[in-house]
């Protein structure tokens, strides 16, 4: 009889890359990376509408200096960005897949050396 049902065994080989462990998704995690990517594109493209805006226009205004860069929203994005490496550093499952890296580089010819 053909049974459609997802099986759990993994046969895995020595030295294969290990599978994510099943759990929960990383909910907070990429609600920062959501909202990074809104900041980000927020002090980028700086819609005129936004930043001649008599209230929002504020938050496009330089804390110090000329830059874009130093504005309260930028400044704010910074710290979302800060927080998201915190999250993905101490995740159970993070989103990005930093532990598997060195592992990788192994893998790869990342430094290997001529001669």
């Amino acid at each position: 009889m053909l049974s459609l049902r997802p099986t759990r065994s993994l046969s895995l080989s020595k030295g294969a890359a290990p599978t994510r462990s099943a759990g929960r998704f990383d909910y907070p995690g990429a609600g920062l990376a959501v909202l990074t990517l809104a900041g980000m594109s927020l002090v980028m493209l700086a819609p005129t509408r936004l930043v001649q805006d008599v209230e929002i226009g504020r938050a496009y205004l330089p804390v110090t200096g000329d830059s874009r860069w130093l504005t309260p929203l930028a400044l704010t994005t910074f710290a979302i960005v800060a927080l998201f490496v915190l999250r993905q550093v101490f995740a159970h499952r993070p989103l990005v897949g930093w532990r598997t890296w060195p592992a990788l580089a192994r893998e790869t010819d990342v430094g290997a050396r001529c001669c």
